[in-house]
C-alpha cells in the first residue's frame, strides 16, 4: 500500500475527498480512522459525521498522539509513553551524569541546553541511533542538502551523546517519546485482510514524526492525507461579505475599537463572532472586560505557565530563597575565639535582606497577618548580622508567619518539596470551605499542580550524596523549567454581567443564544469551518505583530542535521493560515491594524494585508488620491485615554476641580495632631525635643513632621556615614575616657566613671592629645575600634543599634579605610585646642537617666559628644561630625560678611548644647566658652562658634581671614548674649511647631536632600 496526498482548495475538514474515503472504508470493513489535528476538532468532526448516513458508526475520529497512544498500549512493548514532566526530569539527570563522567566537555548544563535538550529528544530522538548509552556517530543522518557541512560540531557531538544516554535512561525506567513510538507503530500493529483506511485531514503541517506514522502505516492501511492549499489569485479574496478596516491610532485605542465594531455587529444580529489575536492573554485581559460591561459573553481558552501566575511565581521565589538559605546554613562560618571572647564571623550576604520571603508572606496565599509580617520585615532589614539559621527558625514560628507557613518550611527543610505545597493547598482548602471564593480555588489549583510537578522530581531525582542545600537548588531550578515550559494550566474562561447568566444558562436549550465573542489565535481560527461564525475580526495586522519566528539557531541547525523538522512558522504558512481563516466569517470581516507602536512609531502592514490588499487593487490599506480603498474604515483615536482604558468605555467627566492644599498645609482641626515631639507620642504629652529635631524643623516644618512625627525613614540597617557616625562616637567616647583614665593611674578600660577621681579643672598630664600620647591615644582607638565591631557581631541586631557590618568586600575596605580616618583625626587634634583637656563624655540630658533640662520652652533630649575644660575652667563643647571640610558648612556666616546676632546660622545644634549646659557648668564651677564642630573625616577640620578671644586657643595656630566667621562677638559675654539671643529666635519658631505649622519651606537645598517627601512642590534639588 501507499500514501495518496490530495490537495483541496476549501478549509471545510469533510470535504468530498475525505467523505469519499471514509465511505470506502466502511463499506470495506465497516471502520475507518480519521485523524484531525485536535481534540476540540475530534469532537466538532464527531459531531458532523452523526449527519451523514453511513458514517455515524464506524469511524474513529481522533488526533494522531491520542489514536497513536491508544494503539500503543495494545500492541506496545509494554513502555509507558513519557510525559513532559518526566522529560524534563530525566534530561537534567542525563546532562548533570553526562557532566560528570566527561569532565573535559565543554557543553555548558544550564537551562538553556536543558530544554534544547528535551526538545530534540521529543522531536526526534528515533534519528540518535545508540546503543547501551553510547551513540553510534556512523548510523548519524547526513545533513543531504550541503555536503560540504554535512559534519557534527563537537558541541552537537555532545548533545548527541547526552541524547544516547538519555535514552538509555528512558529505558531503565520504562519509558519511550511519543516520537519513537511513532515511527515504530507501523511494524508491531498486526495485518488483517480486511484494514481500515487512515485519512489525515486539514493539517497545517506534518512534523517528522507524523511524516514517520504516516510512512509505517502505509504498509497496512491504505493512508491518505488530504491538505487544503490555498493559492493567492487576482480575484479578491472576499468579495461576497462586507469587508471593513478597522484603523487605531495606537495600541491603547484598539480595543476601545474592537469593543465599539463588536458591539455594532451584536446590534445587527451577529451571535457568534471571532477576534483573531497573536497574543491572547492580552486580548483577554483588554478586551474581555469591555464587552461583559455590555452584556456580551466572551469565551477563550488561555493558556498560562505556572510561573506567570502570582501564586506560582511566590511559591517558586520563596522555595528558592529557603534553599538557598539552607545551603547557605550548611557552610556557614563557625564562630572564633577572639581576644574579646567568641567572634561571630559571616558569611557571603548576598541574600540580605530576604525580600522575597516576604514577598510571599504578603501574598494571599501564605494566610499570614500583614501587621505581624511588616514587622518581621523590619526586624531582619535593621539586623545586619541576620544569619540564615535565624530567618529560618523565625519562619518556623507560626507566631511569627502562619500555620501552613511554619509546616512548608519545615517540609523543605526535609527535602519534601511537594508535601510543603500540599500543606498550603490543604490550607487553601480549608480556607475555601469556609469562605468560597474562586480565586482561593484556583490557588489550590495551582498549588496542588507544583505539588504533583515537585513528587514527580522526588521520585525520579535522587538526592544521592550530595548536601541538602545543593540539591534543593538544583531541584528549584528544575521546577522553574517545569513550571516556565513544561507545565500549562490552561483554563477555558467566560465572563459575563451577572443579569446575563441566567441567558448563559440557557444555551444548549433550544432558547436563542445570547451573542458570544470566541478569542483565538491564529491557528485556532485558520482550523475553523468555513462559513461556521457569524464575523471575523482578525487583529494585530501589522509587521511586528505578525513577523516570523525564528527557532533558536543551535536547536534548528541539529535537528536539520537529523533530518527532524518541526511546523515552522514561516511566511508560506503564516498566508496558509490567514487565507483559511477569511473563509470562516458567513457575514462579516473586519481587518485591524494600529497605525502606531507602543513606541509612537509607524507600524506597516504585514505582508497578508498588503496582500488582501492588493487583490482589490490597492497598494495599501490607506486611502489617498491614488490609492481608493473600497472599504469602510473606522477610526480611533487615542486623545481620550480615559475612555480606552475603562471597561465601561466611558471617558471621565470632571464636575468640579479641586486644588491641593501646599505640602503640610493642615486645617486648625488637624493641627493638634502634628505637635508631638517623638515617635509614639500623643497629642497633648509634653512637647520634648532634641537639638536634631530642632535643627530639622528650621531646615523644613515638613520635614521634621515627615521624619520626625511620622517616621518615614529608611528600615534597612545600612552601611553609610549615619552608621559610621554612630560607631565612631562610641570608639572616640571610649578612646578619650581610656587617655583619660590610664593618665589618672586608672584601669582604661574599667567600670569606675572620671567623675569619681578627678575635678575638671585640675591638670592631668597625658589626659589629651599630645606628641607624647598620640601613639599611645591610637592605640587605645585600635583597640577598642576592633573591640566595638565584635561587640557588634555579637549584640547589634537591632536597627536602633547601627551596626556597621561590612557585607560586601568594597564595604570591607571601606571600614579599614574609615578606620584609618579615626586614627588620623587623632593626629589632627594635636596642637588644636591649647589648654584644653577632654572631661566629659556622652553627657545626657533628659529622658528617664539624663540631667532634667528645659530650652526654648520644651523640654529638652539629647547627648554632648564631648566637653573640654581649661584650668581656668572655661568649658568648650565638641559636636563630632564624620565629615570632611567642615569649616564652610558649619561657620556662623560668610568672611565677607559682618556678623548679625539676629540671624540663626545653618547649623545650631552645638549652639543649642552650649546654651542648655550653661546652668550644668555654672554648677560645676565652670564657664562654657564655646561650641565646636570636629570633622573627623578627611580632609579633617574645625567650625563652629566661640568668642574671638577663644578662636587662637582653638586653632592652636595664628588667626586667618577665615576664622572671622566663627566668631560670635569678642567677649564671653558677648558669646552667651548671642546664645540667648538664637534661644529667642528658636523659641519663636518652637512656638509655630507647637501651633501646628508644618508648611514646607526649605530653607536651601541641602534641607531637601534627605527628604523622604519626593513630591514636594516646594523641593528645591
Amino acid at each position: 500500500m501507499s500514501i495518496t496526498y490530495i490537495s483541496v482548495e476549501t478549509s471545510k475538514l469533510l470535504s468530498q475527498p475525505v467523505l469519499e474515503r471514509l465511505h470506502a472504508s466502511v463499506a470495506r470493513c465497516g471502520r475507518a480512522v480519521l485523524l484531525v489535528p485536535n481534540y476540540e476538532k475530534a469532537l466538532e468532526v464527531q459531531r458532523a459525521l452523526a449527519q451523514h448516513e453511513g458514517l455515524a458508526l464506524g469511524v474513529t475520529v481522533s488526533t494522531p498522539s491520542s489514536w497513536v497512544e491508544e494503539q500503543w498500549r495494545l500492541y506496545g512493548t509494554g513502555k509507558r509513553i513519557i510525559d513532559s514532566v518526566s522529560r524534563m526530569i530525566l534530561a537534567r539527570i542525563t546532562l548533570d551524569s553526562y557532566a560528570r563522567q566527561h569532565k573535559e566537555s565543554s557543553l555548558h548544563t544550564g537551562e538553556g541546553t536543558l530544554r534544547v535538550l528535551a526538545q530534540v529528544a521529543q522531536d526526534g530522538i528515533f534519528a540518535v541511533p545508540s546503543k547501551d548509552g553510547q551513540l553510534i556517530v556512523e548510523q548519524l543522518p547526513v545533513c543531504v542538502e550541503d555536503a560540504l557541512e554535512s559534519g557534527y560540531s563537537a558541541g552537537e557531538l555532545d548533545m548527541l551523546r547526552c541524547l544516547a544516554l538519555y535514552k538509555q535512561l528512558m529505558d531503565e525506567h520504562n519509558f519511550i517519546e511519543l516520537c519513537e513510538v511513532m515511527t515504530r507503530l507501523g511494524q508491531l500493529l498486526p495485518a488483517h485482510t480486511a484494514m481500515p483506511s487512515v485519512v489525515f485531514a486539514s493539517f497545517l503541517h506534518f512534523s517528522a514524526a507524523q511524516e514517520k506514522l504516516a510512512e509505517g502505516l502505509s504498509s497496512l492501511y491504505e493512508v491518505s492525507v488530504v491538505r487544503c492549499v490555498k493559492q493567492l489569485g487576482t480575484e479578491p479574496l472576499r468579495s461576497d461579505i462586507p469587508t471593513e478596516l478597522l484603523h487605531a491610532a495606537g495600541p491603547l485605542a484598539r480595543w476601545e475599537l474592537i469593543a465599539s465594531q463588536v458591539a455594532g455587529l451584536v446590534s445587527g444580529g451577529a451571535h457568534d463572532i471571532v477576534v483573531c489575536s497573536n497574543n491572547i492573554r492580552d486580548a483577554w485581559n483588554q478586551l474581555m472586560p469591555k464587552l461583559t460591561q455590555q452584556g456580551i459573553l466572551v469565551c477563550s481558552s488561555v493558556p498560562a505557565p505556572l510561573f506567570s501566575t502570582v501564586a506560582g511565581v511566590g511559591f517558586l521565589n520563596f522555595v528558592s530563597c529557603v534553599a538557598h538559605l539552607i545551603e547557605l546554613e550548611e557552610t556557614w562560618p563557625k564562630p572564633i575565639q577572639g581576644p574579646w571572647g567568641e567572634e561571630r564571623v559571616l558569611g557571603s550576604m548576598d541574600w540580605w535582606a530576604p525580600a522575597p520571603i516576604i514577598d510571599f508572606l504578603l501574598s494571599d496565599i501564605a494566610g499570614t497577618d500583614i501587621a505581624q509580617v511588616w514587622q518581621l520585615d523590619r526586624r531582619w532589614r535593621g539586623n545586619r548580622i541576620l544569619t540564615p539559621t535565624k530567618v529560618l527558625a523565625d519562619l518556623s514560628k507560626t507566631s511569627y508567619t502562619s500555620k501552613r507557613v511554619g509546616q512548608a518550611v519545615r517540609d523543605i527543610q526535609r527535602g519534601k518539596i511537594g508535601a510543603a505545597a500540599d500543606k498550603i493547598r490543604l490550607a487553601l482548602e480549608e480556607q475555601n470551605k469556609k469562605t468560597p471564593s474562586e480565586h482561593i480555588q484556583n490557588q489550590a489549583f495551582i498549588m496542588a499542580s507544583i505539588a504533583a510537578i515537585a513528587r514527580q522530581i522526588g521520585a525520579l531525582y535522587p538526592r544521592g550524596a550530595q548536601s541538602l542545600g545543593i540539591y534543593l537548588q538544583k531541584v528549584v531550578a528544575l521546577l522553574k523549567v517545569l513550571m516556565e515550559r513544561g507545565s500549562i494550566v490552561t483554563s477555558s474562561m467566560a465572563c459575563v454581567q451577572q443579569d446575563t447568566k441566567q441567558d448563559a444558562n440557557k444555551l444548549g436549550k433550544n432558547e436563542p443564544a445570547i451573542p458570544c465573542v470566541h478569542i483565538l489565535s491564529s491557528r485556532e481560527v485558520a482550523l475553523l469551518e468555513p462559513r461556521s461564525v457569524d464575523a471575523l475580526i482578525y487583529t494585530g495586522m501589522t509587521t511586528a505583530e505578525m513577523r516570523i519566528v525564528v527557532d533558536d539557531g543551535a536547536l534548528m541547525q541539529l535537528e536539520d542535521k537529523l533530518q527532524v523538522y518541526r511546523p515552522t512558522r514561516d511566511i508560506t504558512s503564516i498566508r496558509g493560515q490567514f487565507l483559511r481563516a477569511l473563509e470562516a466569517p458567513r457575514s462579516y470581516l473586519m481587518l485591524e491594524r494600529s497605525l502606531t507602536d507602543d513606541d509612537a512609531k509607524p507600524t506597516f502592514p504585514a505582508v497578508m494585508l498588503s496582500e488582501f490588499m492588493q487583490s482589490y487593487g490597492c497598494d495599501s490599506d490607506r486611502p489617498s488620491k491614488e490609492n481608493v480603498v473600497p472599504f469602510v474604515i473606522h477610526s480611533a483615536g487615542e486623545d481620550d485615554v480615559t475612555k480606552n482604558m475603562s471597561a465601561a468605555g466611558m471617558s471621565d467627566t470632571f464636575n468640579q476641580i479641586c486644588n491641593p492644599l501646599p505640602a503640610g498645609k493642615v486645617s486648625d482641626e488637624l493641627a493638634p495632631l502634628v505637635i508631638a515631639g517623638r515617635k509614639g507620642a500623643l497629642p497633648g504629652e509634653e512637647l520634648v525635643l532634641s537639638a536634631s529635631q530642632i535643627e530639622s524643623y528650621l531646615e523644613c516644618p515638613y520635614k521634621w513632621f515627615s521624619l520626625r512625627r511620622l517616621g518615614l525613614s529608611g528600615i534597612d540597617a545600612g552601611f553609610s556615614n549615619l552608621e559610621k557616625g554612630s560607631f565612631a562616637h562610641r570608639v572616640l567616647e571610649v578612646t578619650h575616657r581610656a587617655l583619660l583614665r590610664e593618665a589618672a593611674g586608672v584601669e582604661p578600660f574599667g567600670a569606675l566613671l572620671e567623675d569619681a577621681f578627678v575635678n575638671p579643672r585640675e591638670r592631668i598630664e597625658g589626659s589629651r592629645i599630645t606628641k607624647q600620647t598620640l601613639s599611645r591615644a591610637q592605640e587605645l582607638l585600635t583597640s577598642e575600634f576592633d573591640a566595638h565591631y565584635v561587640h557588634q557581631l555579637q549584640r547589634a541586631e537591632k536597627f536602633h543599634d547601627q551596626a556597621l557590618v561590612p557585607h560586601v568586600a568594597s564595604q570591607k575596605e571601606e571600614l579599614a579605610y574609615f578606620k584609618e580616618d579615626l586614627l588620623d583625626s587623632l593626629a589632627f587634634q594635636e596642637g588644636k585646642l591649647l589648654g584644653f583637656e577632654p572631661r566629659y563624655f556622652e553627657l545626657r540630658f533628659g529622658g528617664k537617666s539624663g540631667i532634667p533640662v528645659t530650652y526654648a520652652s520644651v523640654s529638652f533630649i539629647g547627648s554632648i559628644d564631648r566637653i573640654d575644660v581649661d584650668e581656668q575652667g572655661h568649658a568648650l563643647i565638641i559636636d563630632y561630625k564624620y565629615r570632611g571640610n567642615i569649616f564652610n558648612e558649619y561657620k556662623l556666616f560668610n568672611k565677607d560678611d559682618e556678623f548679625n546676632p539676629s540671624v540663626l546660622p545653618r547649623h545650631v545644634q552645638s549652639l543649642i548644647y552650649a546654651q542648655v549646659i550653661r546652668k550644668y557648668l555654672a554648677e560645676q564651677n565652670l564657664t562654657s566658652v564655646g561650641a565646636v564642630y570636629l570633622g573627623i573625616k578627611r580632609p579633617y577640620d574645625l567650625s563652629g562658634a566661640m568668642p574671638a578671644s577663644m578662636v587662637e586657643r582653638v586653632w592652636g595656630q595664628q588667626r586667618n581671614d577665615r576664622l572671622h566667621s566663627v566668631c560670635a562677638g569678642q567677649t564671653i559675654e558677648d558669646f552667651y548674649t548671642y546664645l540667648d539671643t538664637c534661644e529667642e529666635l528658636i523659641t519663636h519658631q518652637v512656638e509655630r511647631l507647637k501651633a501646628g505649622y508644618i508648611e514646607a519651606n526649605p530653607i536651601d537645598e541641602h534641607a531637601c536632600k534627605y527628604c523622604p517627601v519626593t513630591n514636594c512642590e516646594k523641593r528645591r534639588n
